[in-house]
């Protein structure tokens, strides 16, 4: 907490707790809560991973774990992101109950173990929630899913948006899946190979793999297009961007990823090129040939981003948690709880 602002820090102790650091959510949300509302917030995890996009205390000695401890016998509200993991000493049955904590789900925590986890949360009568994606949503209907992940544009502020490969005989596209088999890579760069005979530009790849969050960013930057990911049709997955289209359309690149009817709905004018393993070759040949085209899509690029920014989304999470804490109960505008300056 700010020095300057400890006077105003009459709200909760908020303590997020995940076994990882989720694309730098926790951190975002923690450092939020502290800068701008009379709340304040810690965050524990258990691992860190090579794409490093923020931390507070990783549980990884002894000293970690006595100061783990305090801070959860000081907490107000625990805010679980994946999972509510084992640590040392603490039986979190004693800790929790259904007006103090809630799990935030962020994809294949939940995709891949929905009966267990929609058993789980039946069972125990805990806060579970989910986010806009279709996958995650079918058959766990009860769990909230219409608050977003947060995406800051303003921290690329100075990036324009970027149609100069019109008039460039190289076009760079960039591609950096964290799990290639599922952004579909071994779909995508034959793909593209076959869209060089079709277009009169030369086409360069920068694939990014397995580099921090840092590199990834500087490497995106040097493209003209960004693919996200491209699944086949009937596949039973969803399509929605993650935290790298954000980027990308921040960065003004052309973006390229699945959506799905699920997503469109909450989102009809995401500036995202939307196509599927069967459409995309010709898509990027329409998008490297039909400017007017892509810069229609693109115009709004900016100011579409504007609705993930912390500030605006933390409203939302302040709602929900006073919804877990007190029930659903009618708001006082005046009330402190909720204010955010910025």
């Amino acid at each position: 907490v700010p020095e300057e602002m400890v006077a105003e820090k009459s709200g909760l102790n908020i303590l997020f707790v995940s076994d990882v650091e989720v694309a730098g959510n926790q951190t975002r949300m923690m450092n939020i809560i502290n800068d701008h509302t009379i709340h304040k917030a810690r965050n524990i995890i258990l691992h860190r991973d090579y794409l490093n996009y923020g931390e507070d205390l990783v549980m990884d000695n002894p000293a970690d774990l006595e100061e783990a401890r305090e801070l959860i016998a000081r907490a107000d509200l625990f805010h679980f992101v994946r999972q509510i993991p084992f640590i040392e000493g603490i039986e979190w049955t004693d800790r929790l109950n259904q007006n103090n904590c809630f799990i935030d789900y962020f994809g294949g925590d939940i995709k891949g173990n929905k009966p267990q986890v929609v058993n789980f949360h039946q069972r125990s009568g805990l806060f579970g929630l989910n986010k806009y994606d279709y996958a995650m949503y079918k058959d766990a209907e009860f769990m909230m899913y219409h608050v977003p992940t947060m995406f800051d544009a303003t921290e690329y502020k100075d990036y324009p948006l970027d149609f100069s490969f019109y008039e460039r005989d190289e076009v760079v596209i960039s591609h950096q899946p964290t799990n290639p088999q599922e952004k579909y890579t071994h779909y995508i760069l034959p793909m593209i190979e076959r869209v060089r005979s079709r277009v009169p530009q030369r086409i360069r790849v920068i694939l990014t793999m397995g580099k921090p969050n840092r590199v990834a960013l500087e490497e995106k930057a040097q493209s003209h297009i960004h693919i996200d990911a491209i699944r086949p049709q009937g596949l039973p997955w969803s399509g929605n961007p993650g935290m790298t289209t954000h980027e990308s359309l921040a960065m003004g690149k052309v973006t390229i990823c699945t959506l799905d009817n699920f997503y469109l709905s909450l989102y009809p004018d995401a500036p995202v090129f939307s196509a599927t393993c069967e459409g995309f070759e010709d898509l990027l040949v329409d998008i490297l040939t039909k400017p007017e085209m892509v810069k229609e899509k693109m115009g709004n690029a900016k100011e579409w981003l504007k609705q993930f920014h912390p500030i605006e989304v933390m409203k939302k999470y302040l709602q929900i948690y006073q919804l877990i804490l007190r029930g659903n109960s009618f708001v006082n505008s005046s009330d402190p709880f909720f204010r955010v300056w910025r």
